[in-house]
């Protein structure tokens, strides 16, 4: 009988581990399965494009260059602006409202998705080499080769004030937090400067070992991830107590984003490394070698979606759960500028003269509802422990059993 019983706890427990969903035996990597790409637009401008935008539901699109501003809707409607200027730096807000450019020329237009005339013009102190709107749709700053930052106010089309840096400086590149009440700009000189809108007086400033090509601010301002020339990543903590770590590559970094919460970044440098990092960690959750220059990261407002783009004219779209990629998208010809939505999956990218928007479909996998694993190691176990207990009686009685005469 006791044979029996031990020899059914041996059965149960292969059958049930037979039956236990794979994806509690081991981890469930890929959460998501691409269903297709849709090419929803695919734009030529003569002259090349500079920079490029899209609205947060991946409605509206913009791209400027030498001598035009062009909007576009996935409904139709569009607009052309033409002038003779050349566009450094464009933004269009949350819902695609308004669009908010800057120039070689030193100048700054604001328009509305409606007419194709700017609404403001601002000359500004040098040519507009960055330029961001707060995802309220309220605010915007703008940084110059000049080392000149201002904010504007939408609403009234007001300056509400400006900042000159010191010294023969640029200011490179520039982040808002969600109402635009904190802003990052990167400056030529090495420094980073982070401002609260309700002063020109910077909140911060800070020194590093090169010059910043590209920086991200989450959406509540307490998180800057920055990176540049002297091959490293920042991430500066604005809590309680300010707070500045780093992560040292093998080459510099051109294009840096992070996710809406700020636990999640992404950053693309020189030699091709593509590196994701999670949980605010100053070290990578996963790293992938694109080969040729990456020249631009995106990251969806969760985290949970990646696209970089690269000099050897591909798009690589990721999962941040792996670092192997999606899908892989070719074009024409090297990617210069990427954006998405605020889900990622509607992804613009430039590549030379060439616009394109894309649409992706993505089939979510369901996770299993059953016996998680860690409660499968306990009933194994219990089923082990009994085993032997029963093995053990089973040798106590028969060594306890007296010989025959």
């Amino acid at each position: 009988m006791k044979k029996e019983l031990i020899i059914a706890l041996i059965l149960f427990s292969l059958i049930f581990h037979a039956y236990l969903p794979q994806s509690y035996q081991s981890p469930q990597l890929n959460k998501a399965a691409l269903n297709k790409v849709n090419l929803l637009r695919y734009i030529e401008a003569e002259n090349g494009i500079k920079a490029i935008d899209i609205s947060s539901d991946g409605v509206y699109l913009a791209i400027g260059g030498q001598g035009f501003i062009r909007f576009y809707s996935i409904n139709g409607d569009e607009w052309t602006y033409k002038f003779n200027e050349m566009v450094d730096s464009l933004s269009i807000s949350s819902s695609g409202e308004f669009l908010a450019v800057g120039t070689e020329e030193a100048m700054i237009y604001l328009f509305h998705k409606s007419f194709n005339k700017p609404i403001l013009r601002y000359n500004a102190e040098g040519p507009v080499l960055s330029i961001s709107f707060s995802t309220d749709e309220k605010y915007f700053y703008a940084g110059t080769f000049g080392g000149t930052f201002y904010l504007f106010e939408v609403s009234t089309l007001n300056l509400i004030w400006k900042f000159k840096a010191e010294g023969n400086v640029a200011i490179l590149t520039v982040s808002t937090s969600f109402n635009g009440n904190r802003a990052a700009a990167g400056v030529s000189d090495n420094s980073i400067i982070i401002f609260s809108k309700a002063s020109s007086t910077p909140l911060w400033k800070g020194k590093v070992e090169g010059y910043i090509r590209s920086i991200a601010m989450s959406s509540d301002g307490n998180l800057v991830v920055a990176g540049g020339s002297d091959s490293s990543i920042y991430f500066i903590n604005l809590g309680c107590e300010t707070s500045i770590k780093k992560f040292k590559v093998n080459s510099s970094i051109r294009s840096v984003a992070v996710s809406s919460s700020g636990n999640q970044a992404v950053a693309g440098s020189e030699d091709g490394t593509i590196y994701f990092f999670k949980k605010n960690s100053d070290r990578p959750f996963w790293i992938f070698n694109a080969e040729e220059v990456v020249s631009s990261v995106a990251i969806s407002n969760d985290g949970k979606y990646i696209s970089a783009g690269s000099f050897n004219k591909k798009l690589y779209f990721f999962s941040s759960d792996v670092n192997s990629p999606l899908f892989i998208y070719s074009v024409k010809h090297p990617i210069s500028h990427i954006a998405t939505s605020n889900n990622g999956s509607e992804i613009a990218l430039s590549a030379g003269r060439i616009a394109y928007l894309l649409k992706v479909e993505l089939t979510k996998t369901k996770e299993a509802k059953l016996t998680p694993i860690y409660l499968w190691v306990i009933i194994e176990g219990f089923l082990l422990v009994i085993s032997s207990i029963i093995q053990i009686k089973e040798f106590d009685l028969k060594t306890l059993k007296p010989k025959k005469s």
